[in-house]
């Protein structure tokens, strides 16, 4: 079996970028098990969406070190689960609180982090439920 990050699966003849670094995934399990796995993925699809709307209002209310502070969580919570894109996306939000100001394209950044989290939750609602292992490259 060949485990690649970003590998990429086949749905009916089209391929799809996958937003994760598999082999996490299977370290994951390997460690865990199934279901220690299962629950690491739940917890994932459970919290990131608040830390995602926790964002949205820290930007509104021009909390730059809250902004930091959820994007750190965001980061390691992608990071755990080999969603490397999106960790290095996050981490990319979270160190731009260090100079104190927003970037002009701070609204294409979040943007951005929402749709690598949301391409991370497909795969992971669609892939590994329904196979009962993670997802793999086709050949």
């Amino acid at each position: 079996m060949d485990l690649h990050c970003f590998s990429t699966l086949m749905h009916g003849g089209q391929a799809d970028t996958l937003s994760f670094d598999t082999r996490k995934l299977h370290a994951l399990a390997k460690d865990f098990g199934q279901i220690g796995l299962q629950r690491l993925i739940d917890s994932f699809l459970e919290c990131t969406p608040g830390y995602l709307d926790g964002l949205d209002r820290a930007l509104q209310a021009g909390q730059l070190s809250c902004l930091g502070d959820i994007a750190h969580q965001l980061k390691s919570a992608a990071s755990y689960l080999g969603a490397d894109a999106l960790a290095q996306a996050s981490e990319e939000l979270e160190e731009l609180n260090s100079d104190n100001s927003l970037p002009p394209d701070i609204a294409i950044r979040l943007q951005r982090i929402r749709q690598l989290h949301l391409d991370v939750v497909e795969q992971l609602q669609g892939q590994w439920p329904r196979t009962g292992r993670p997802p793999t490259r086709e050949a």
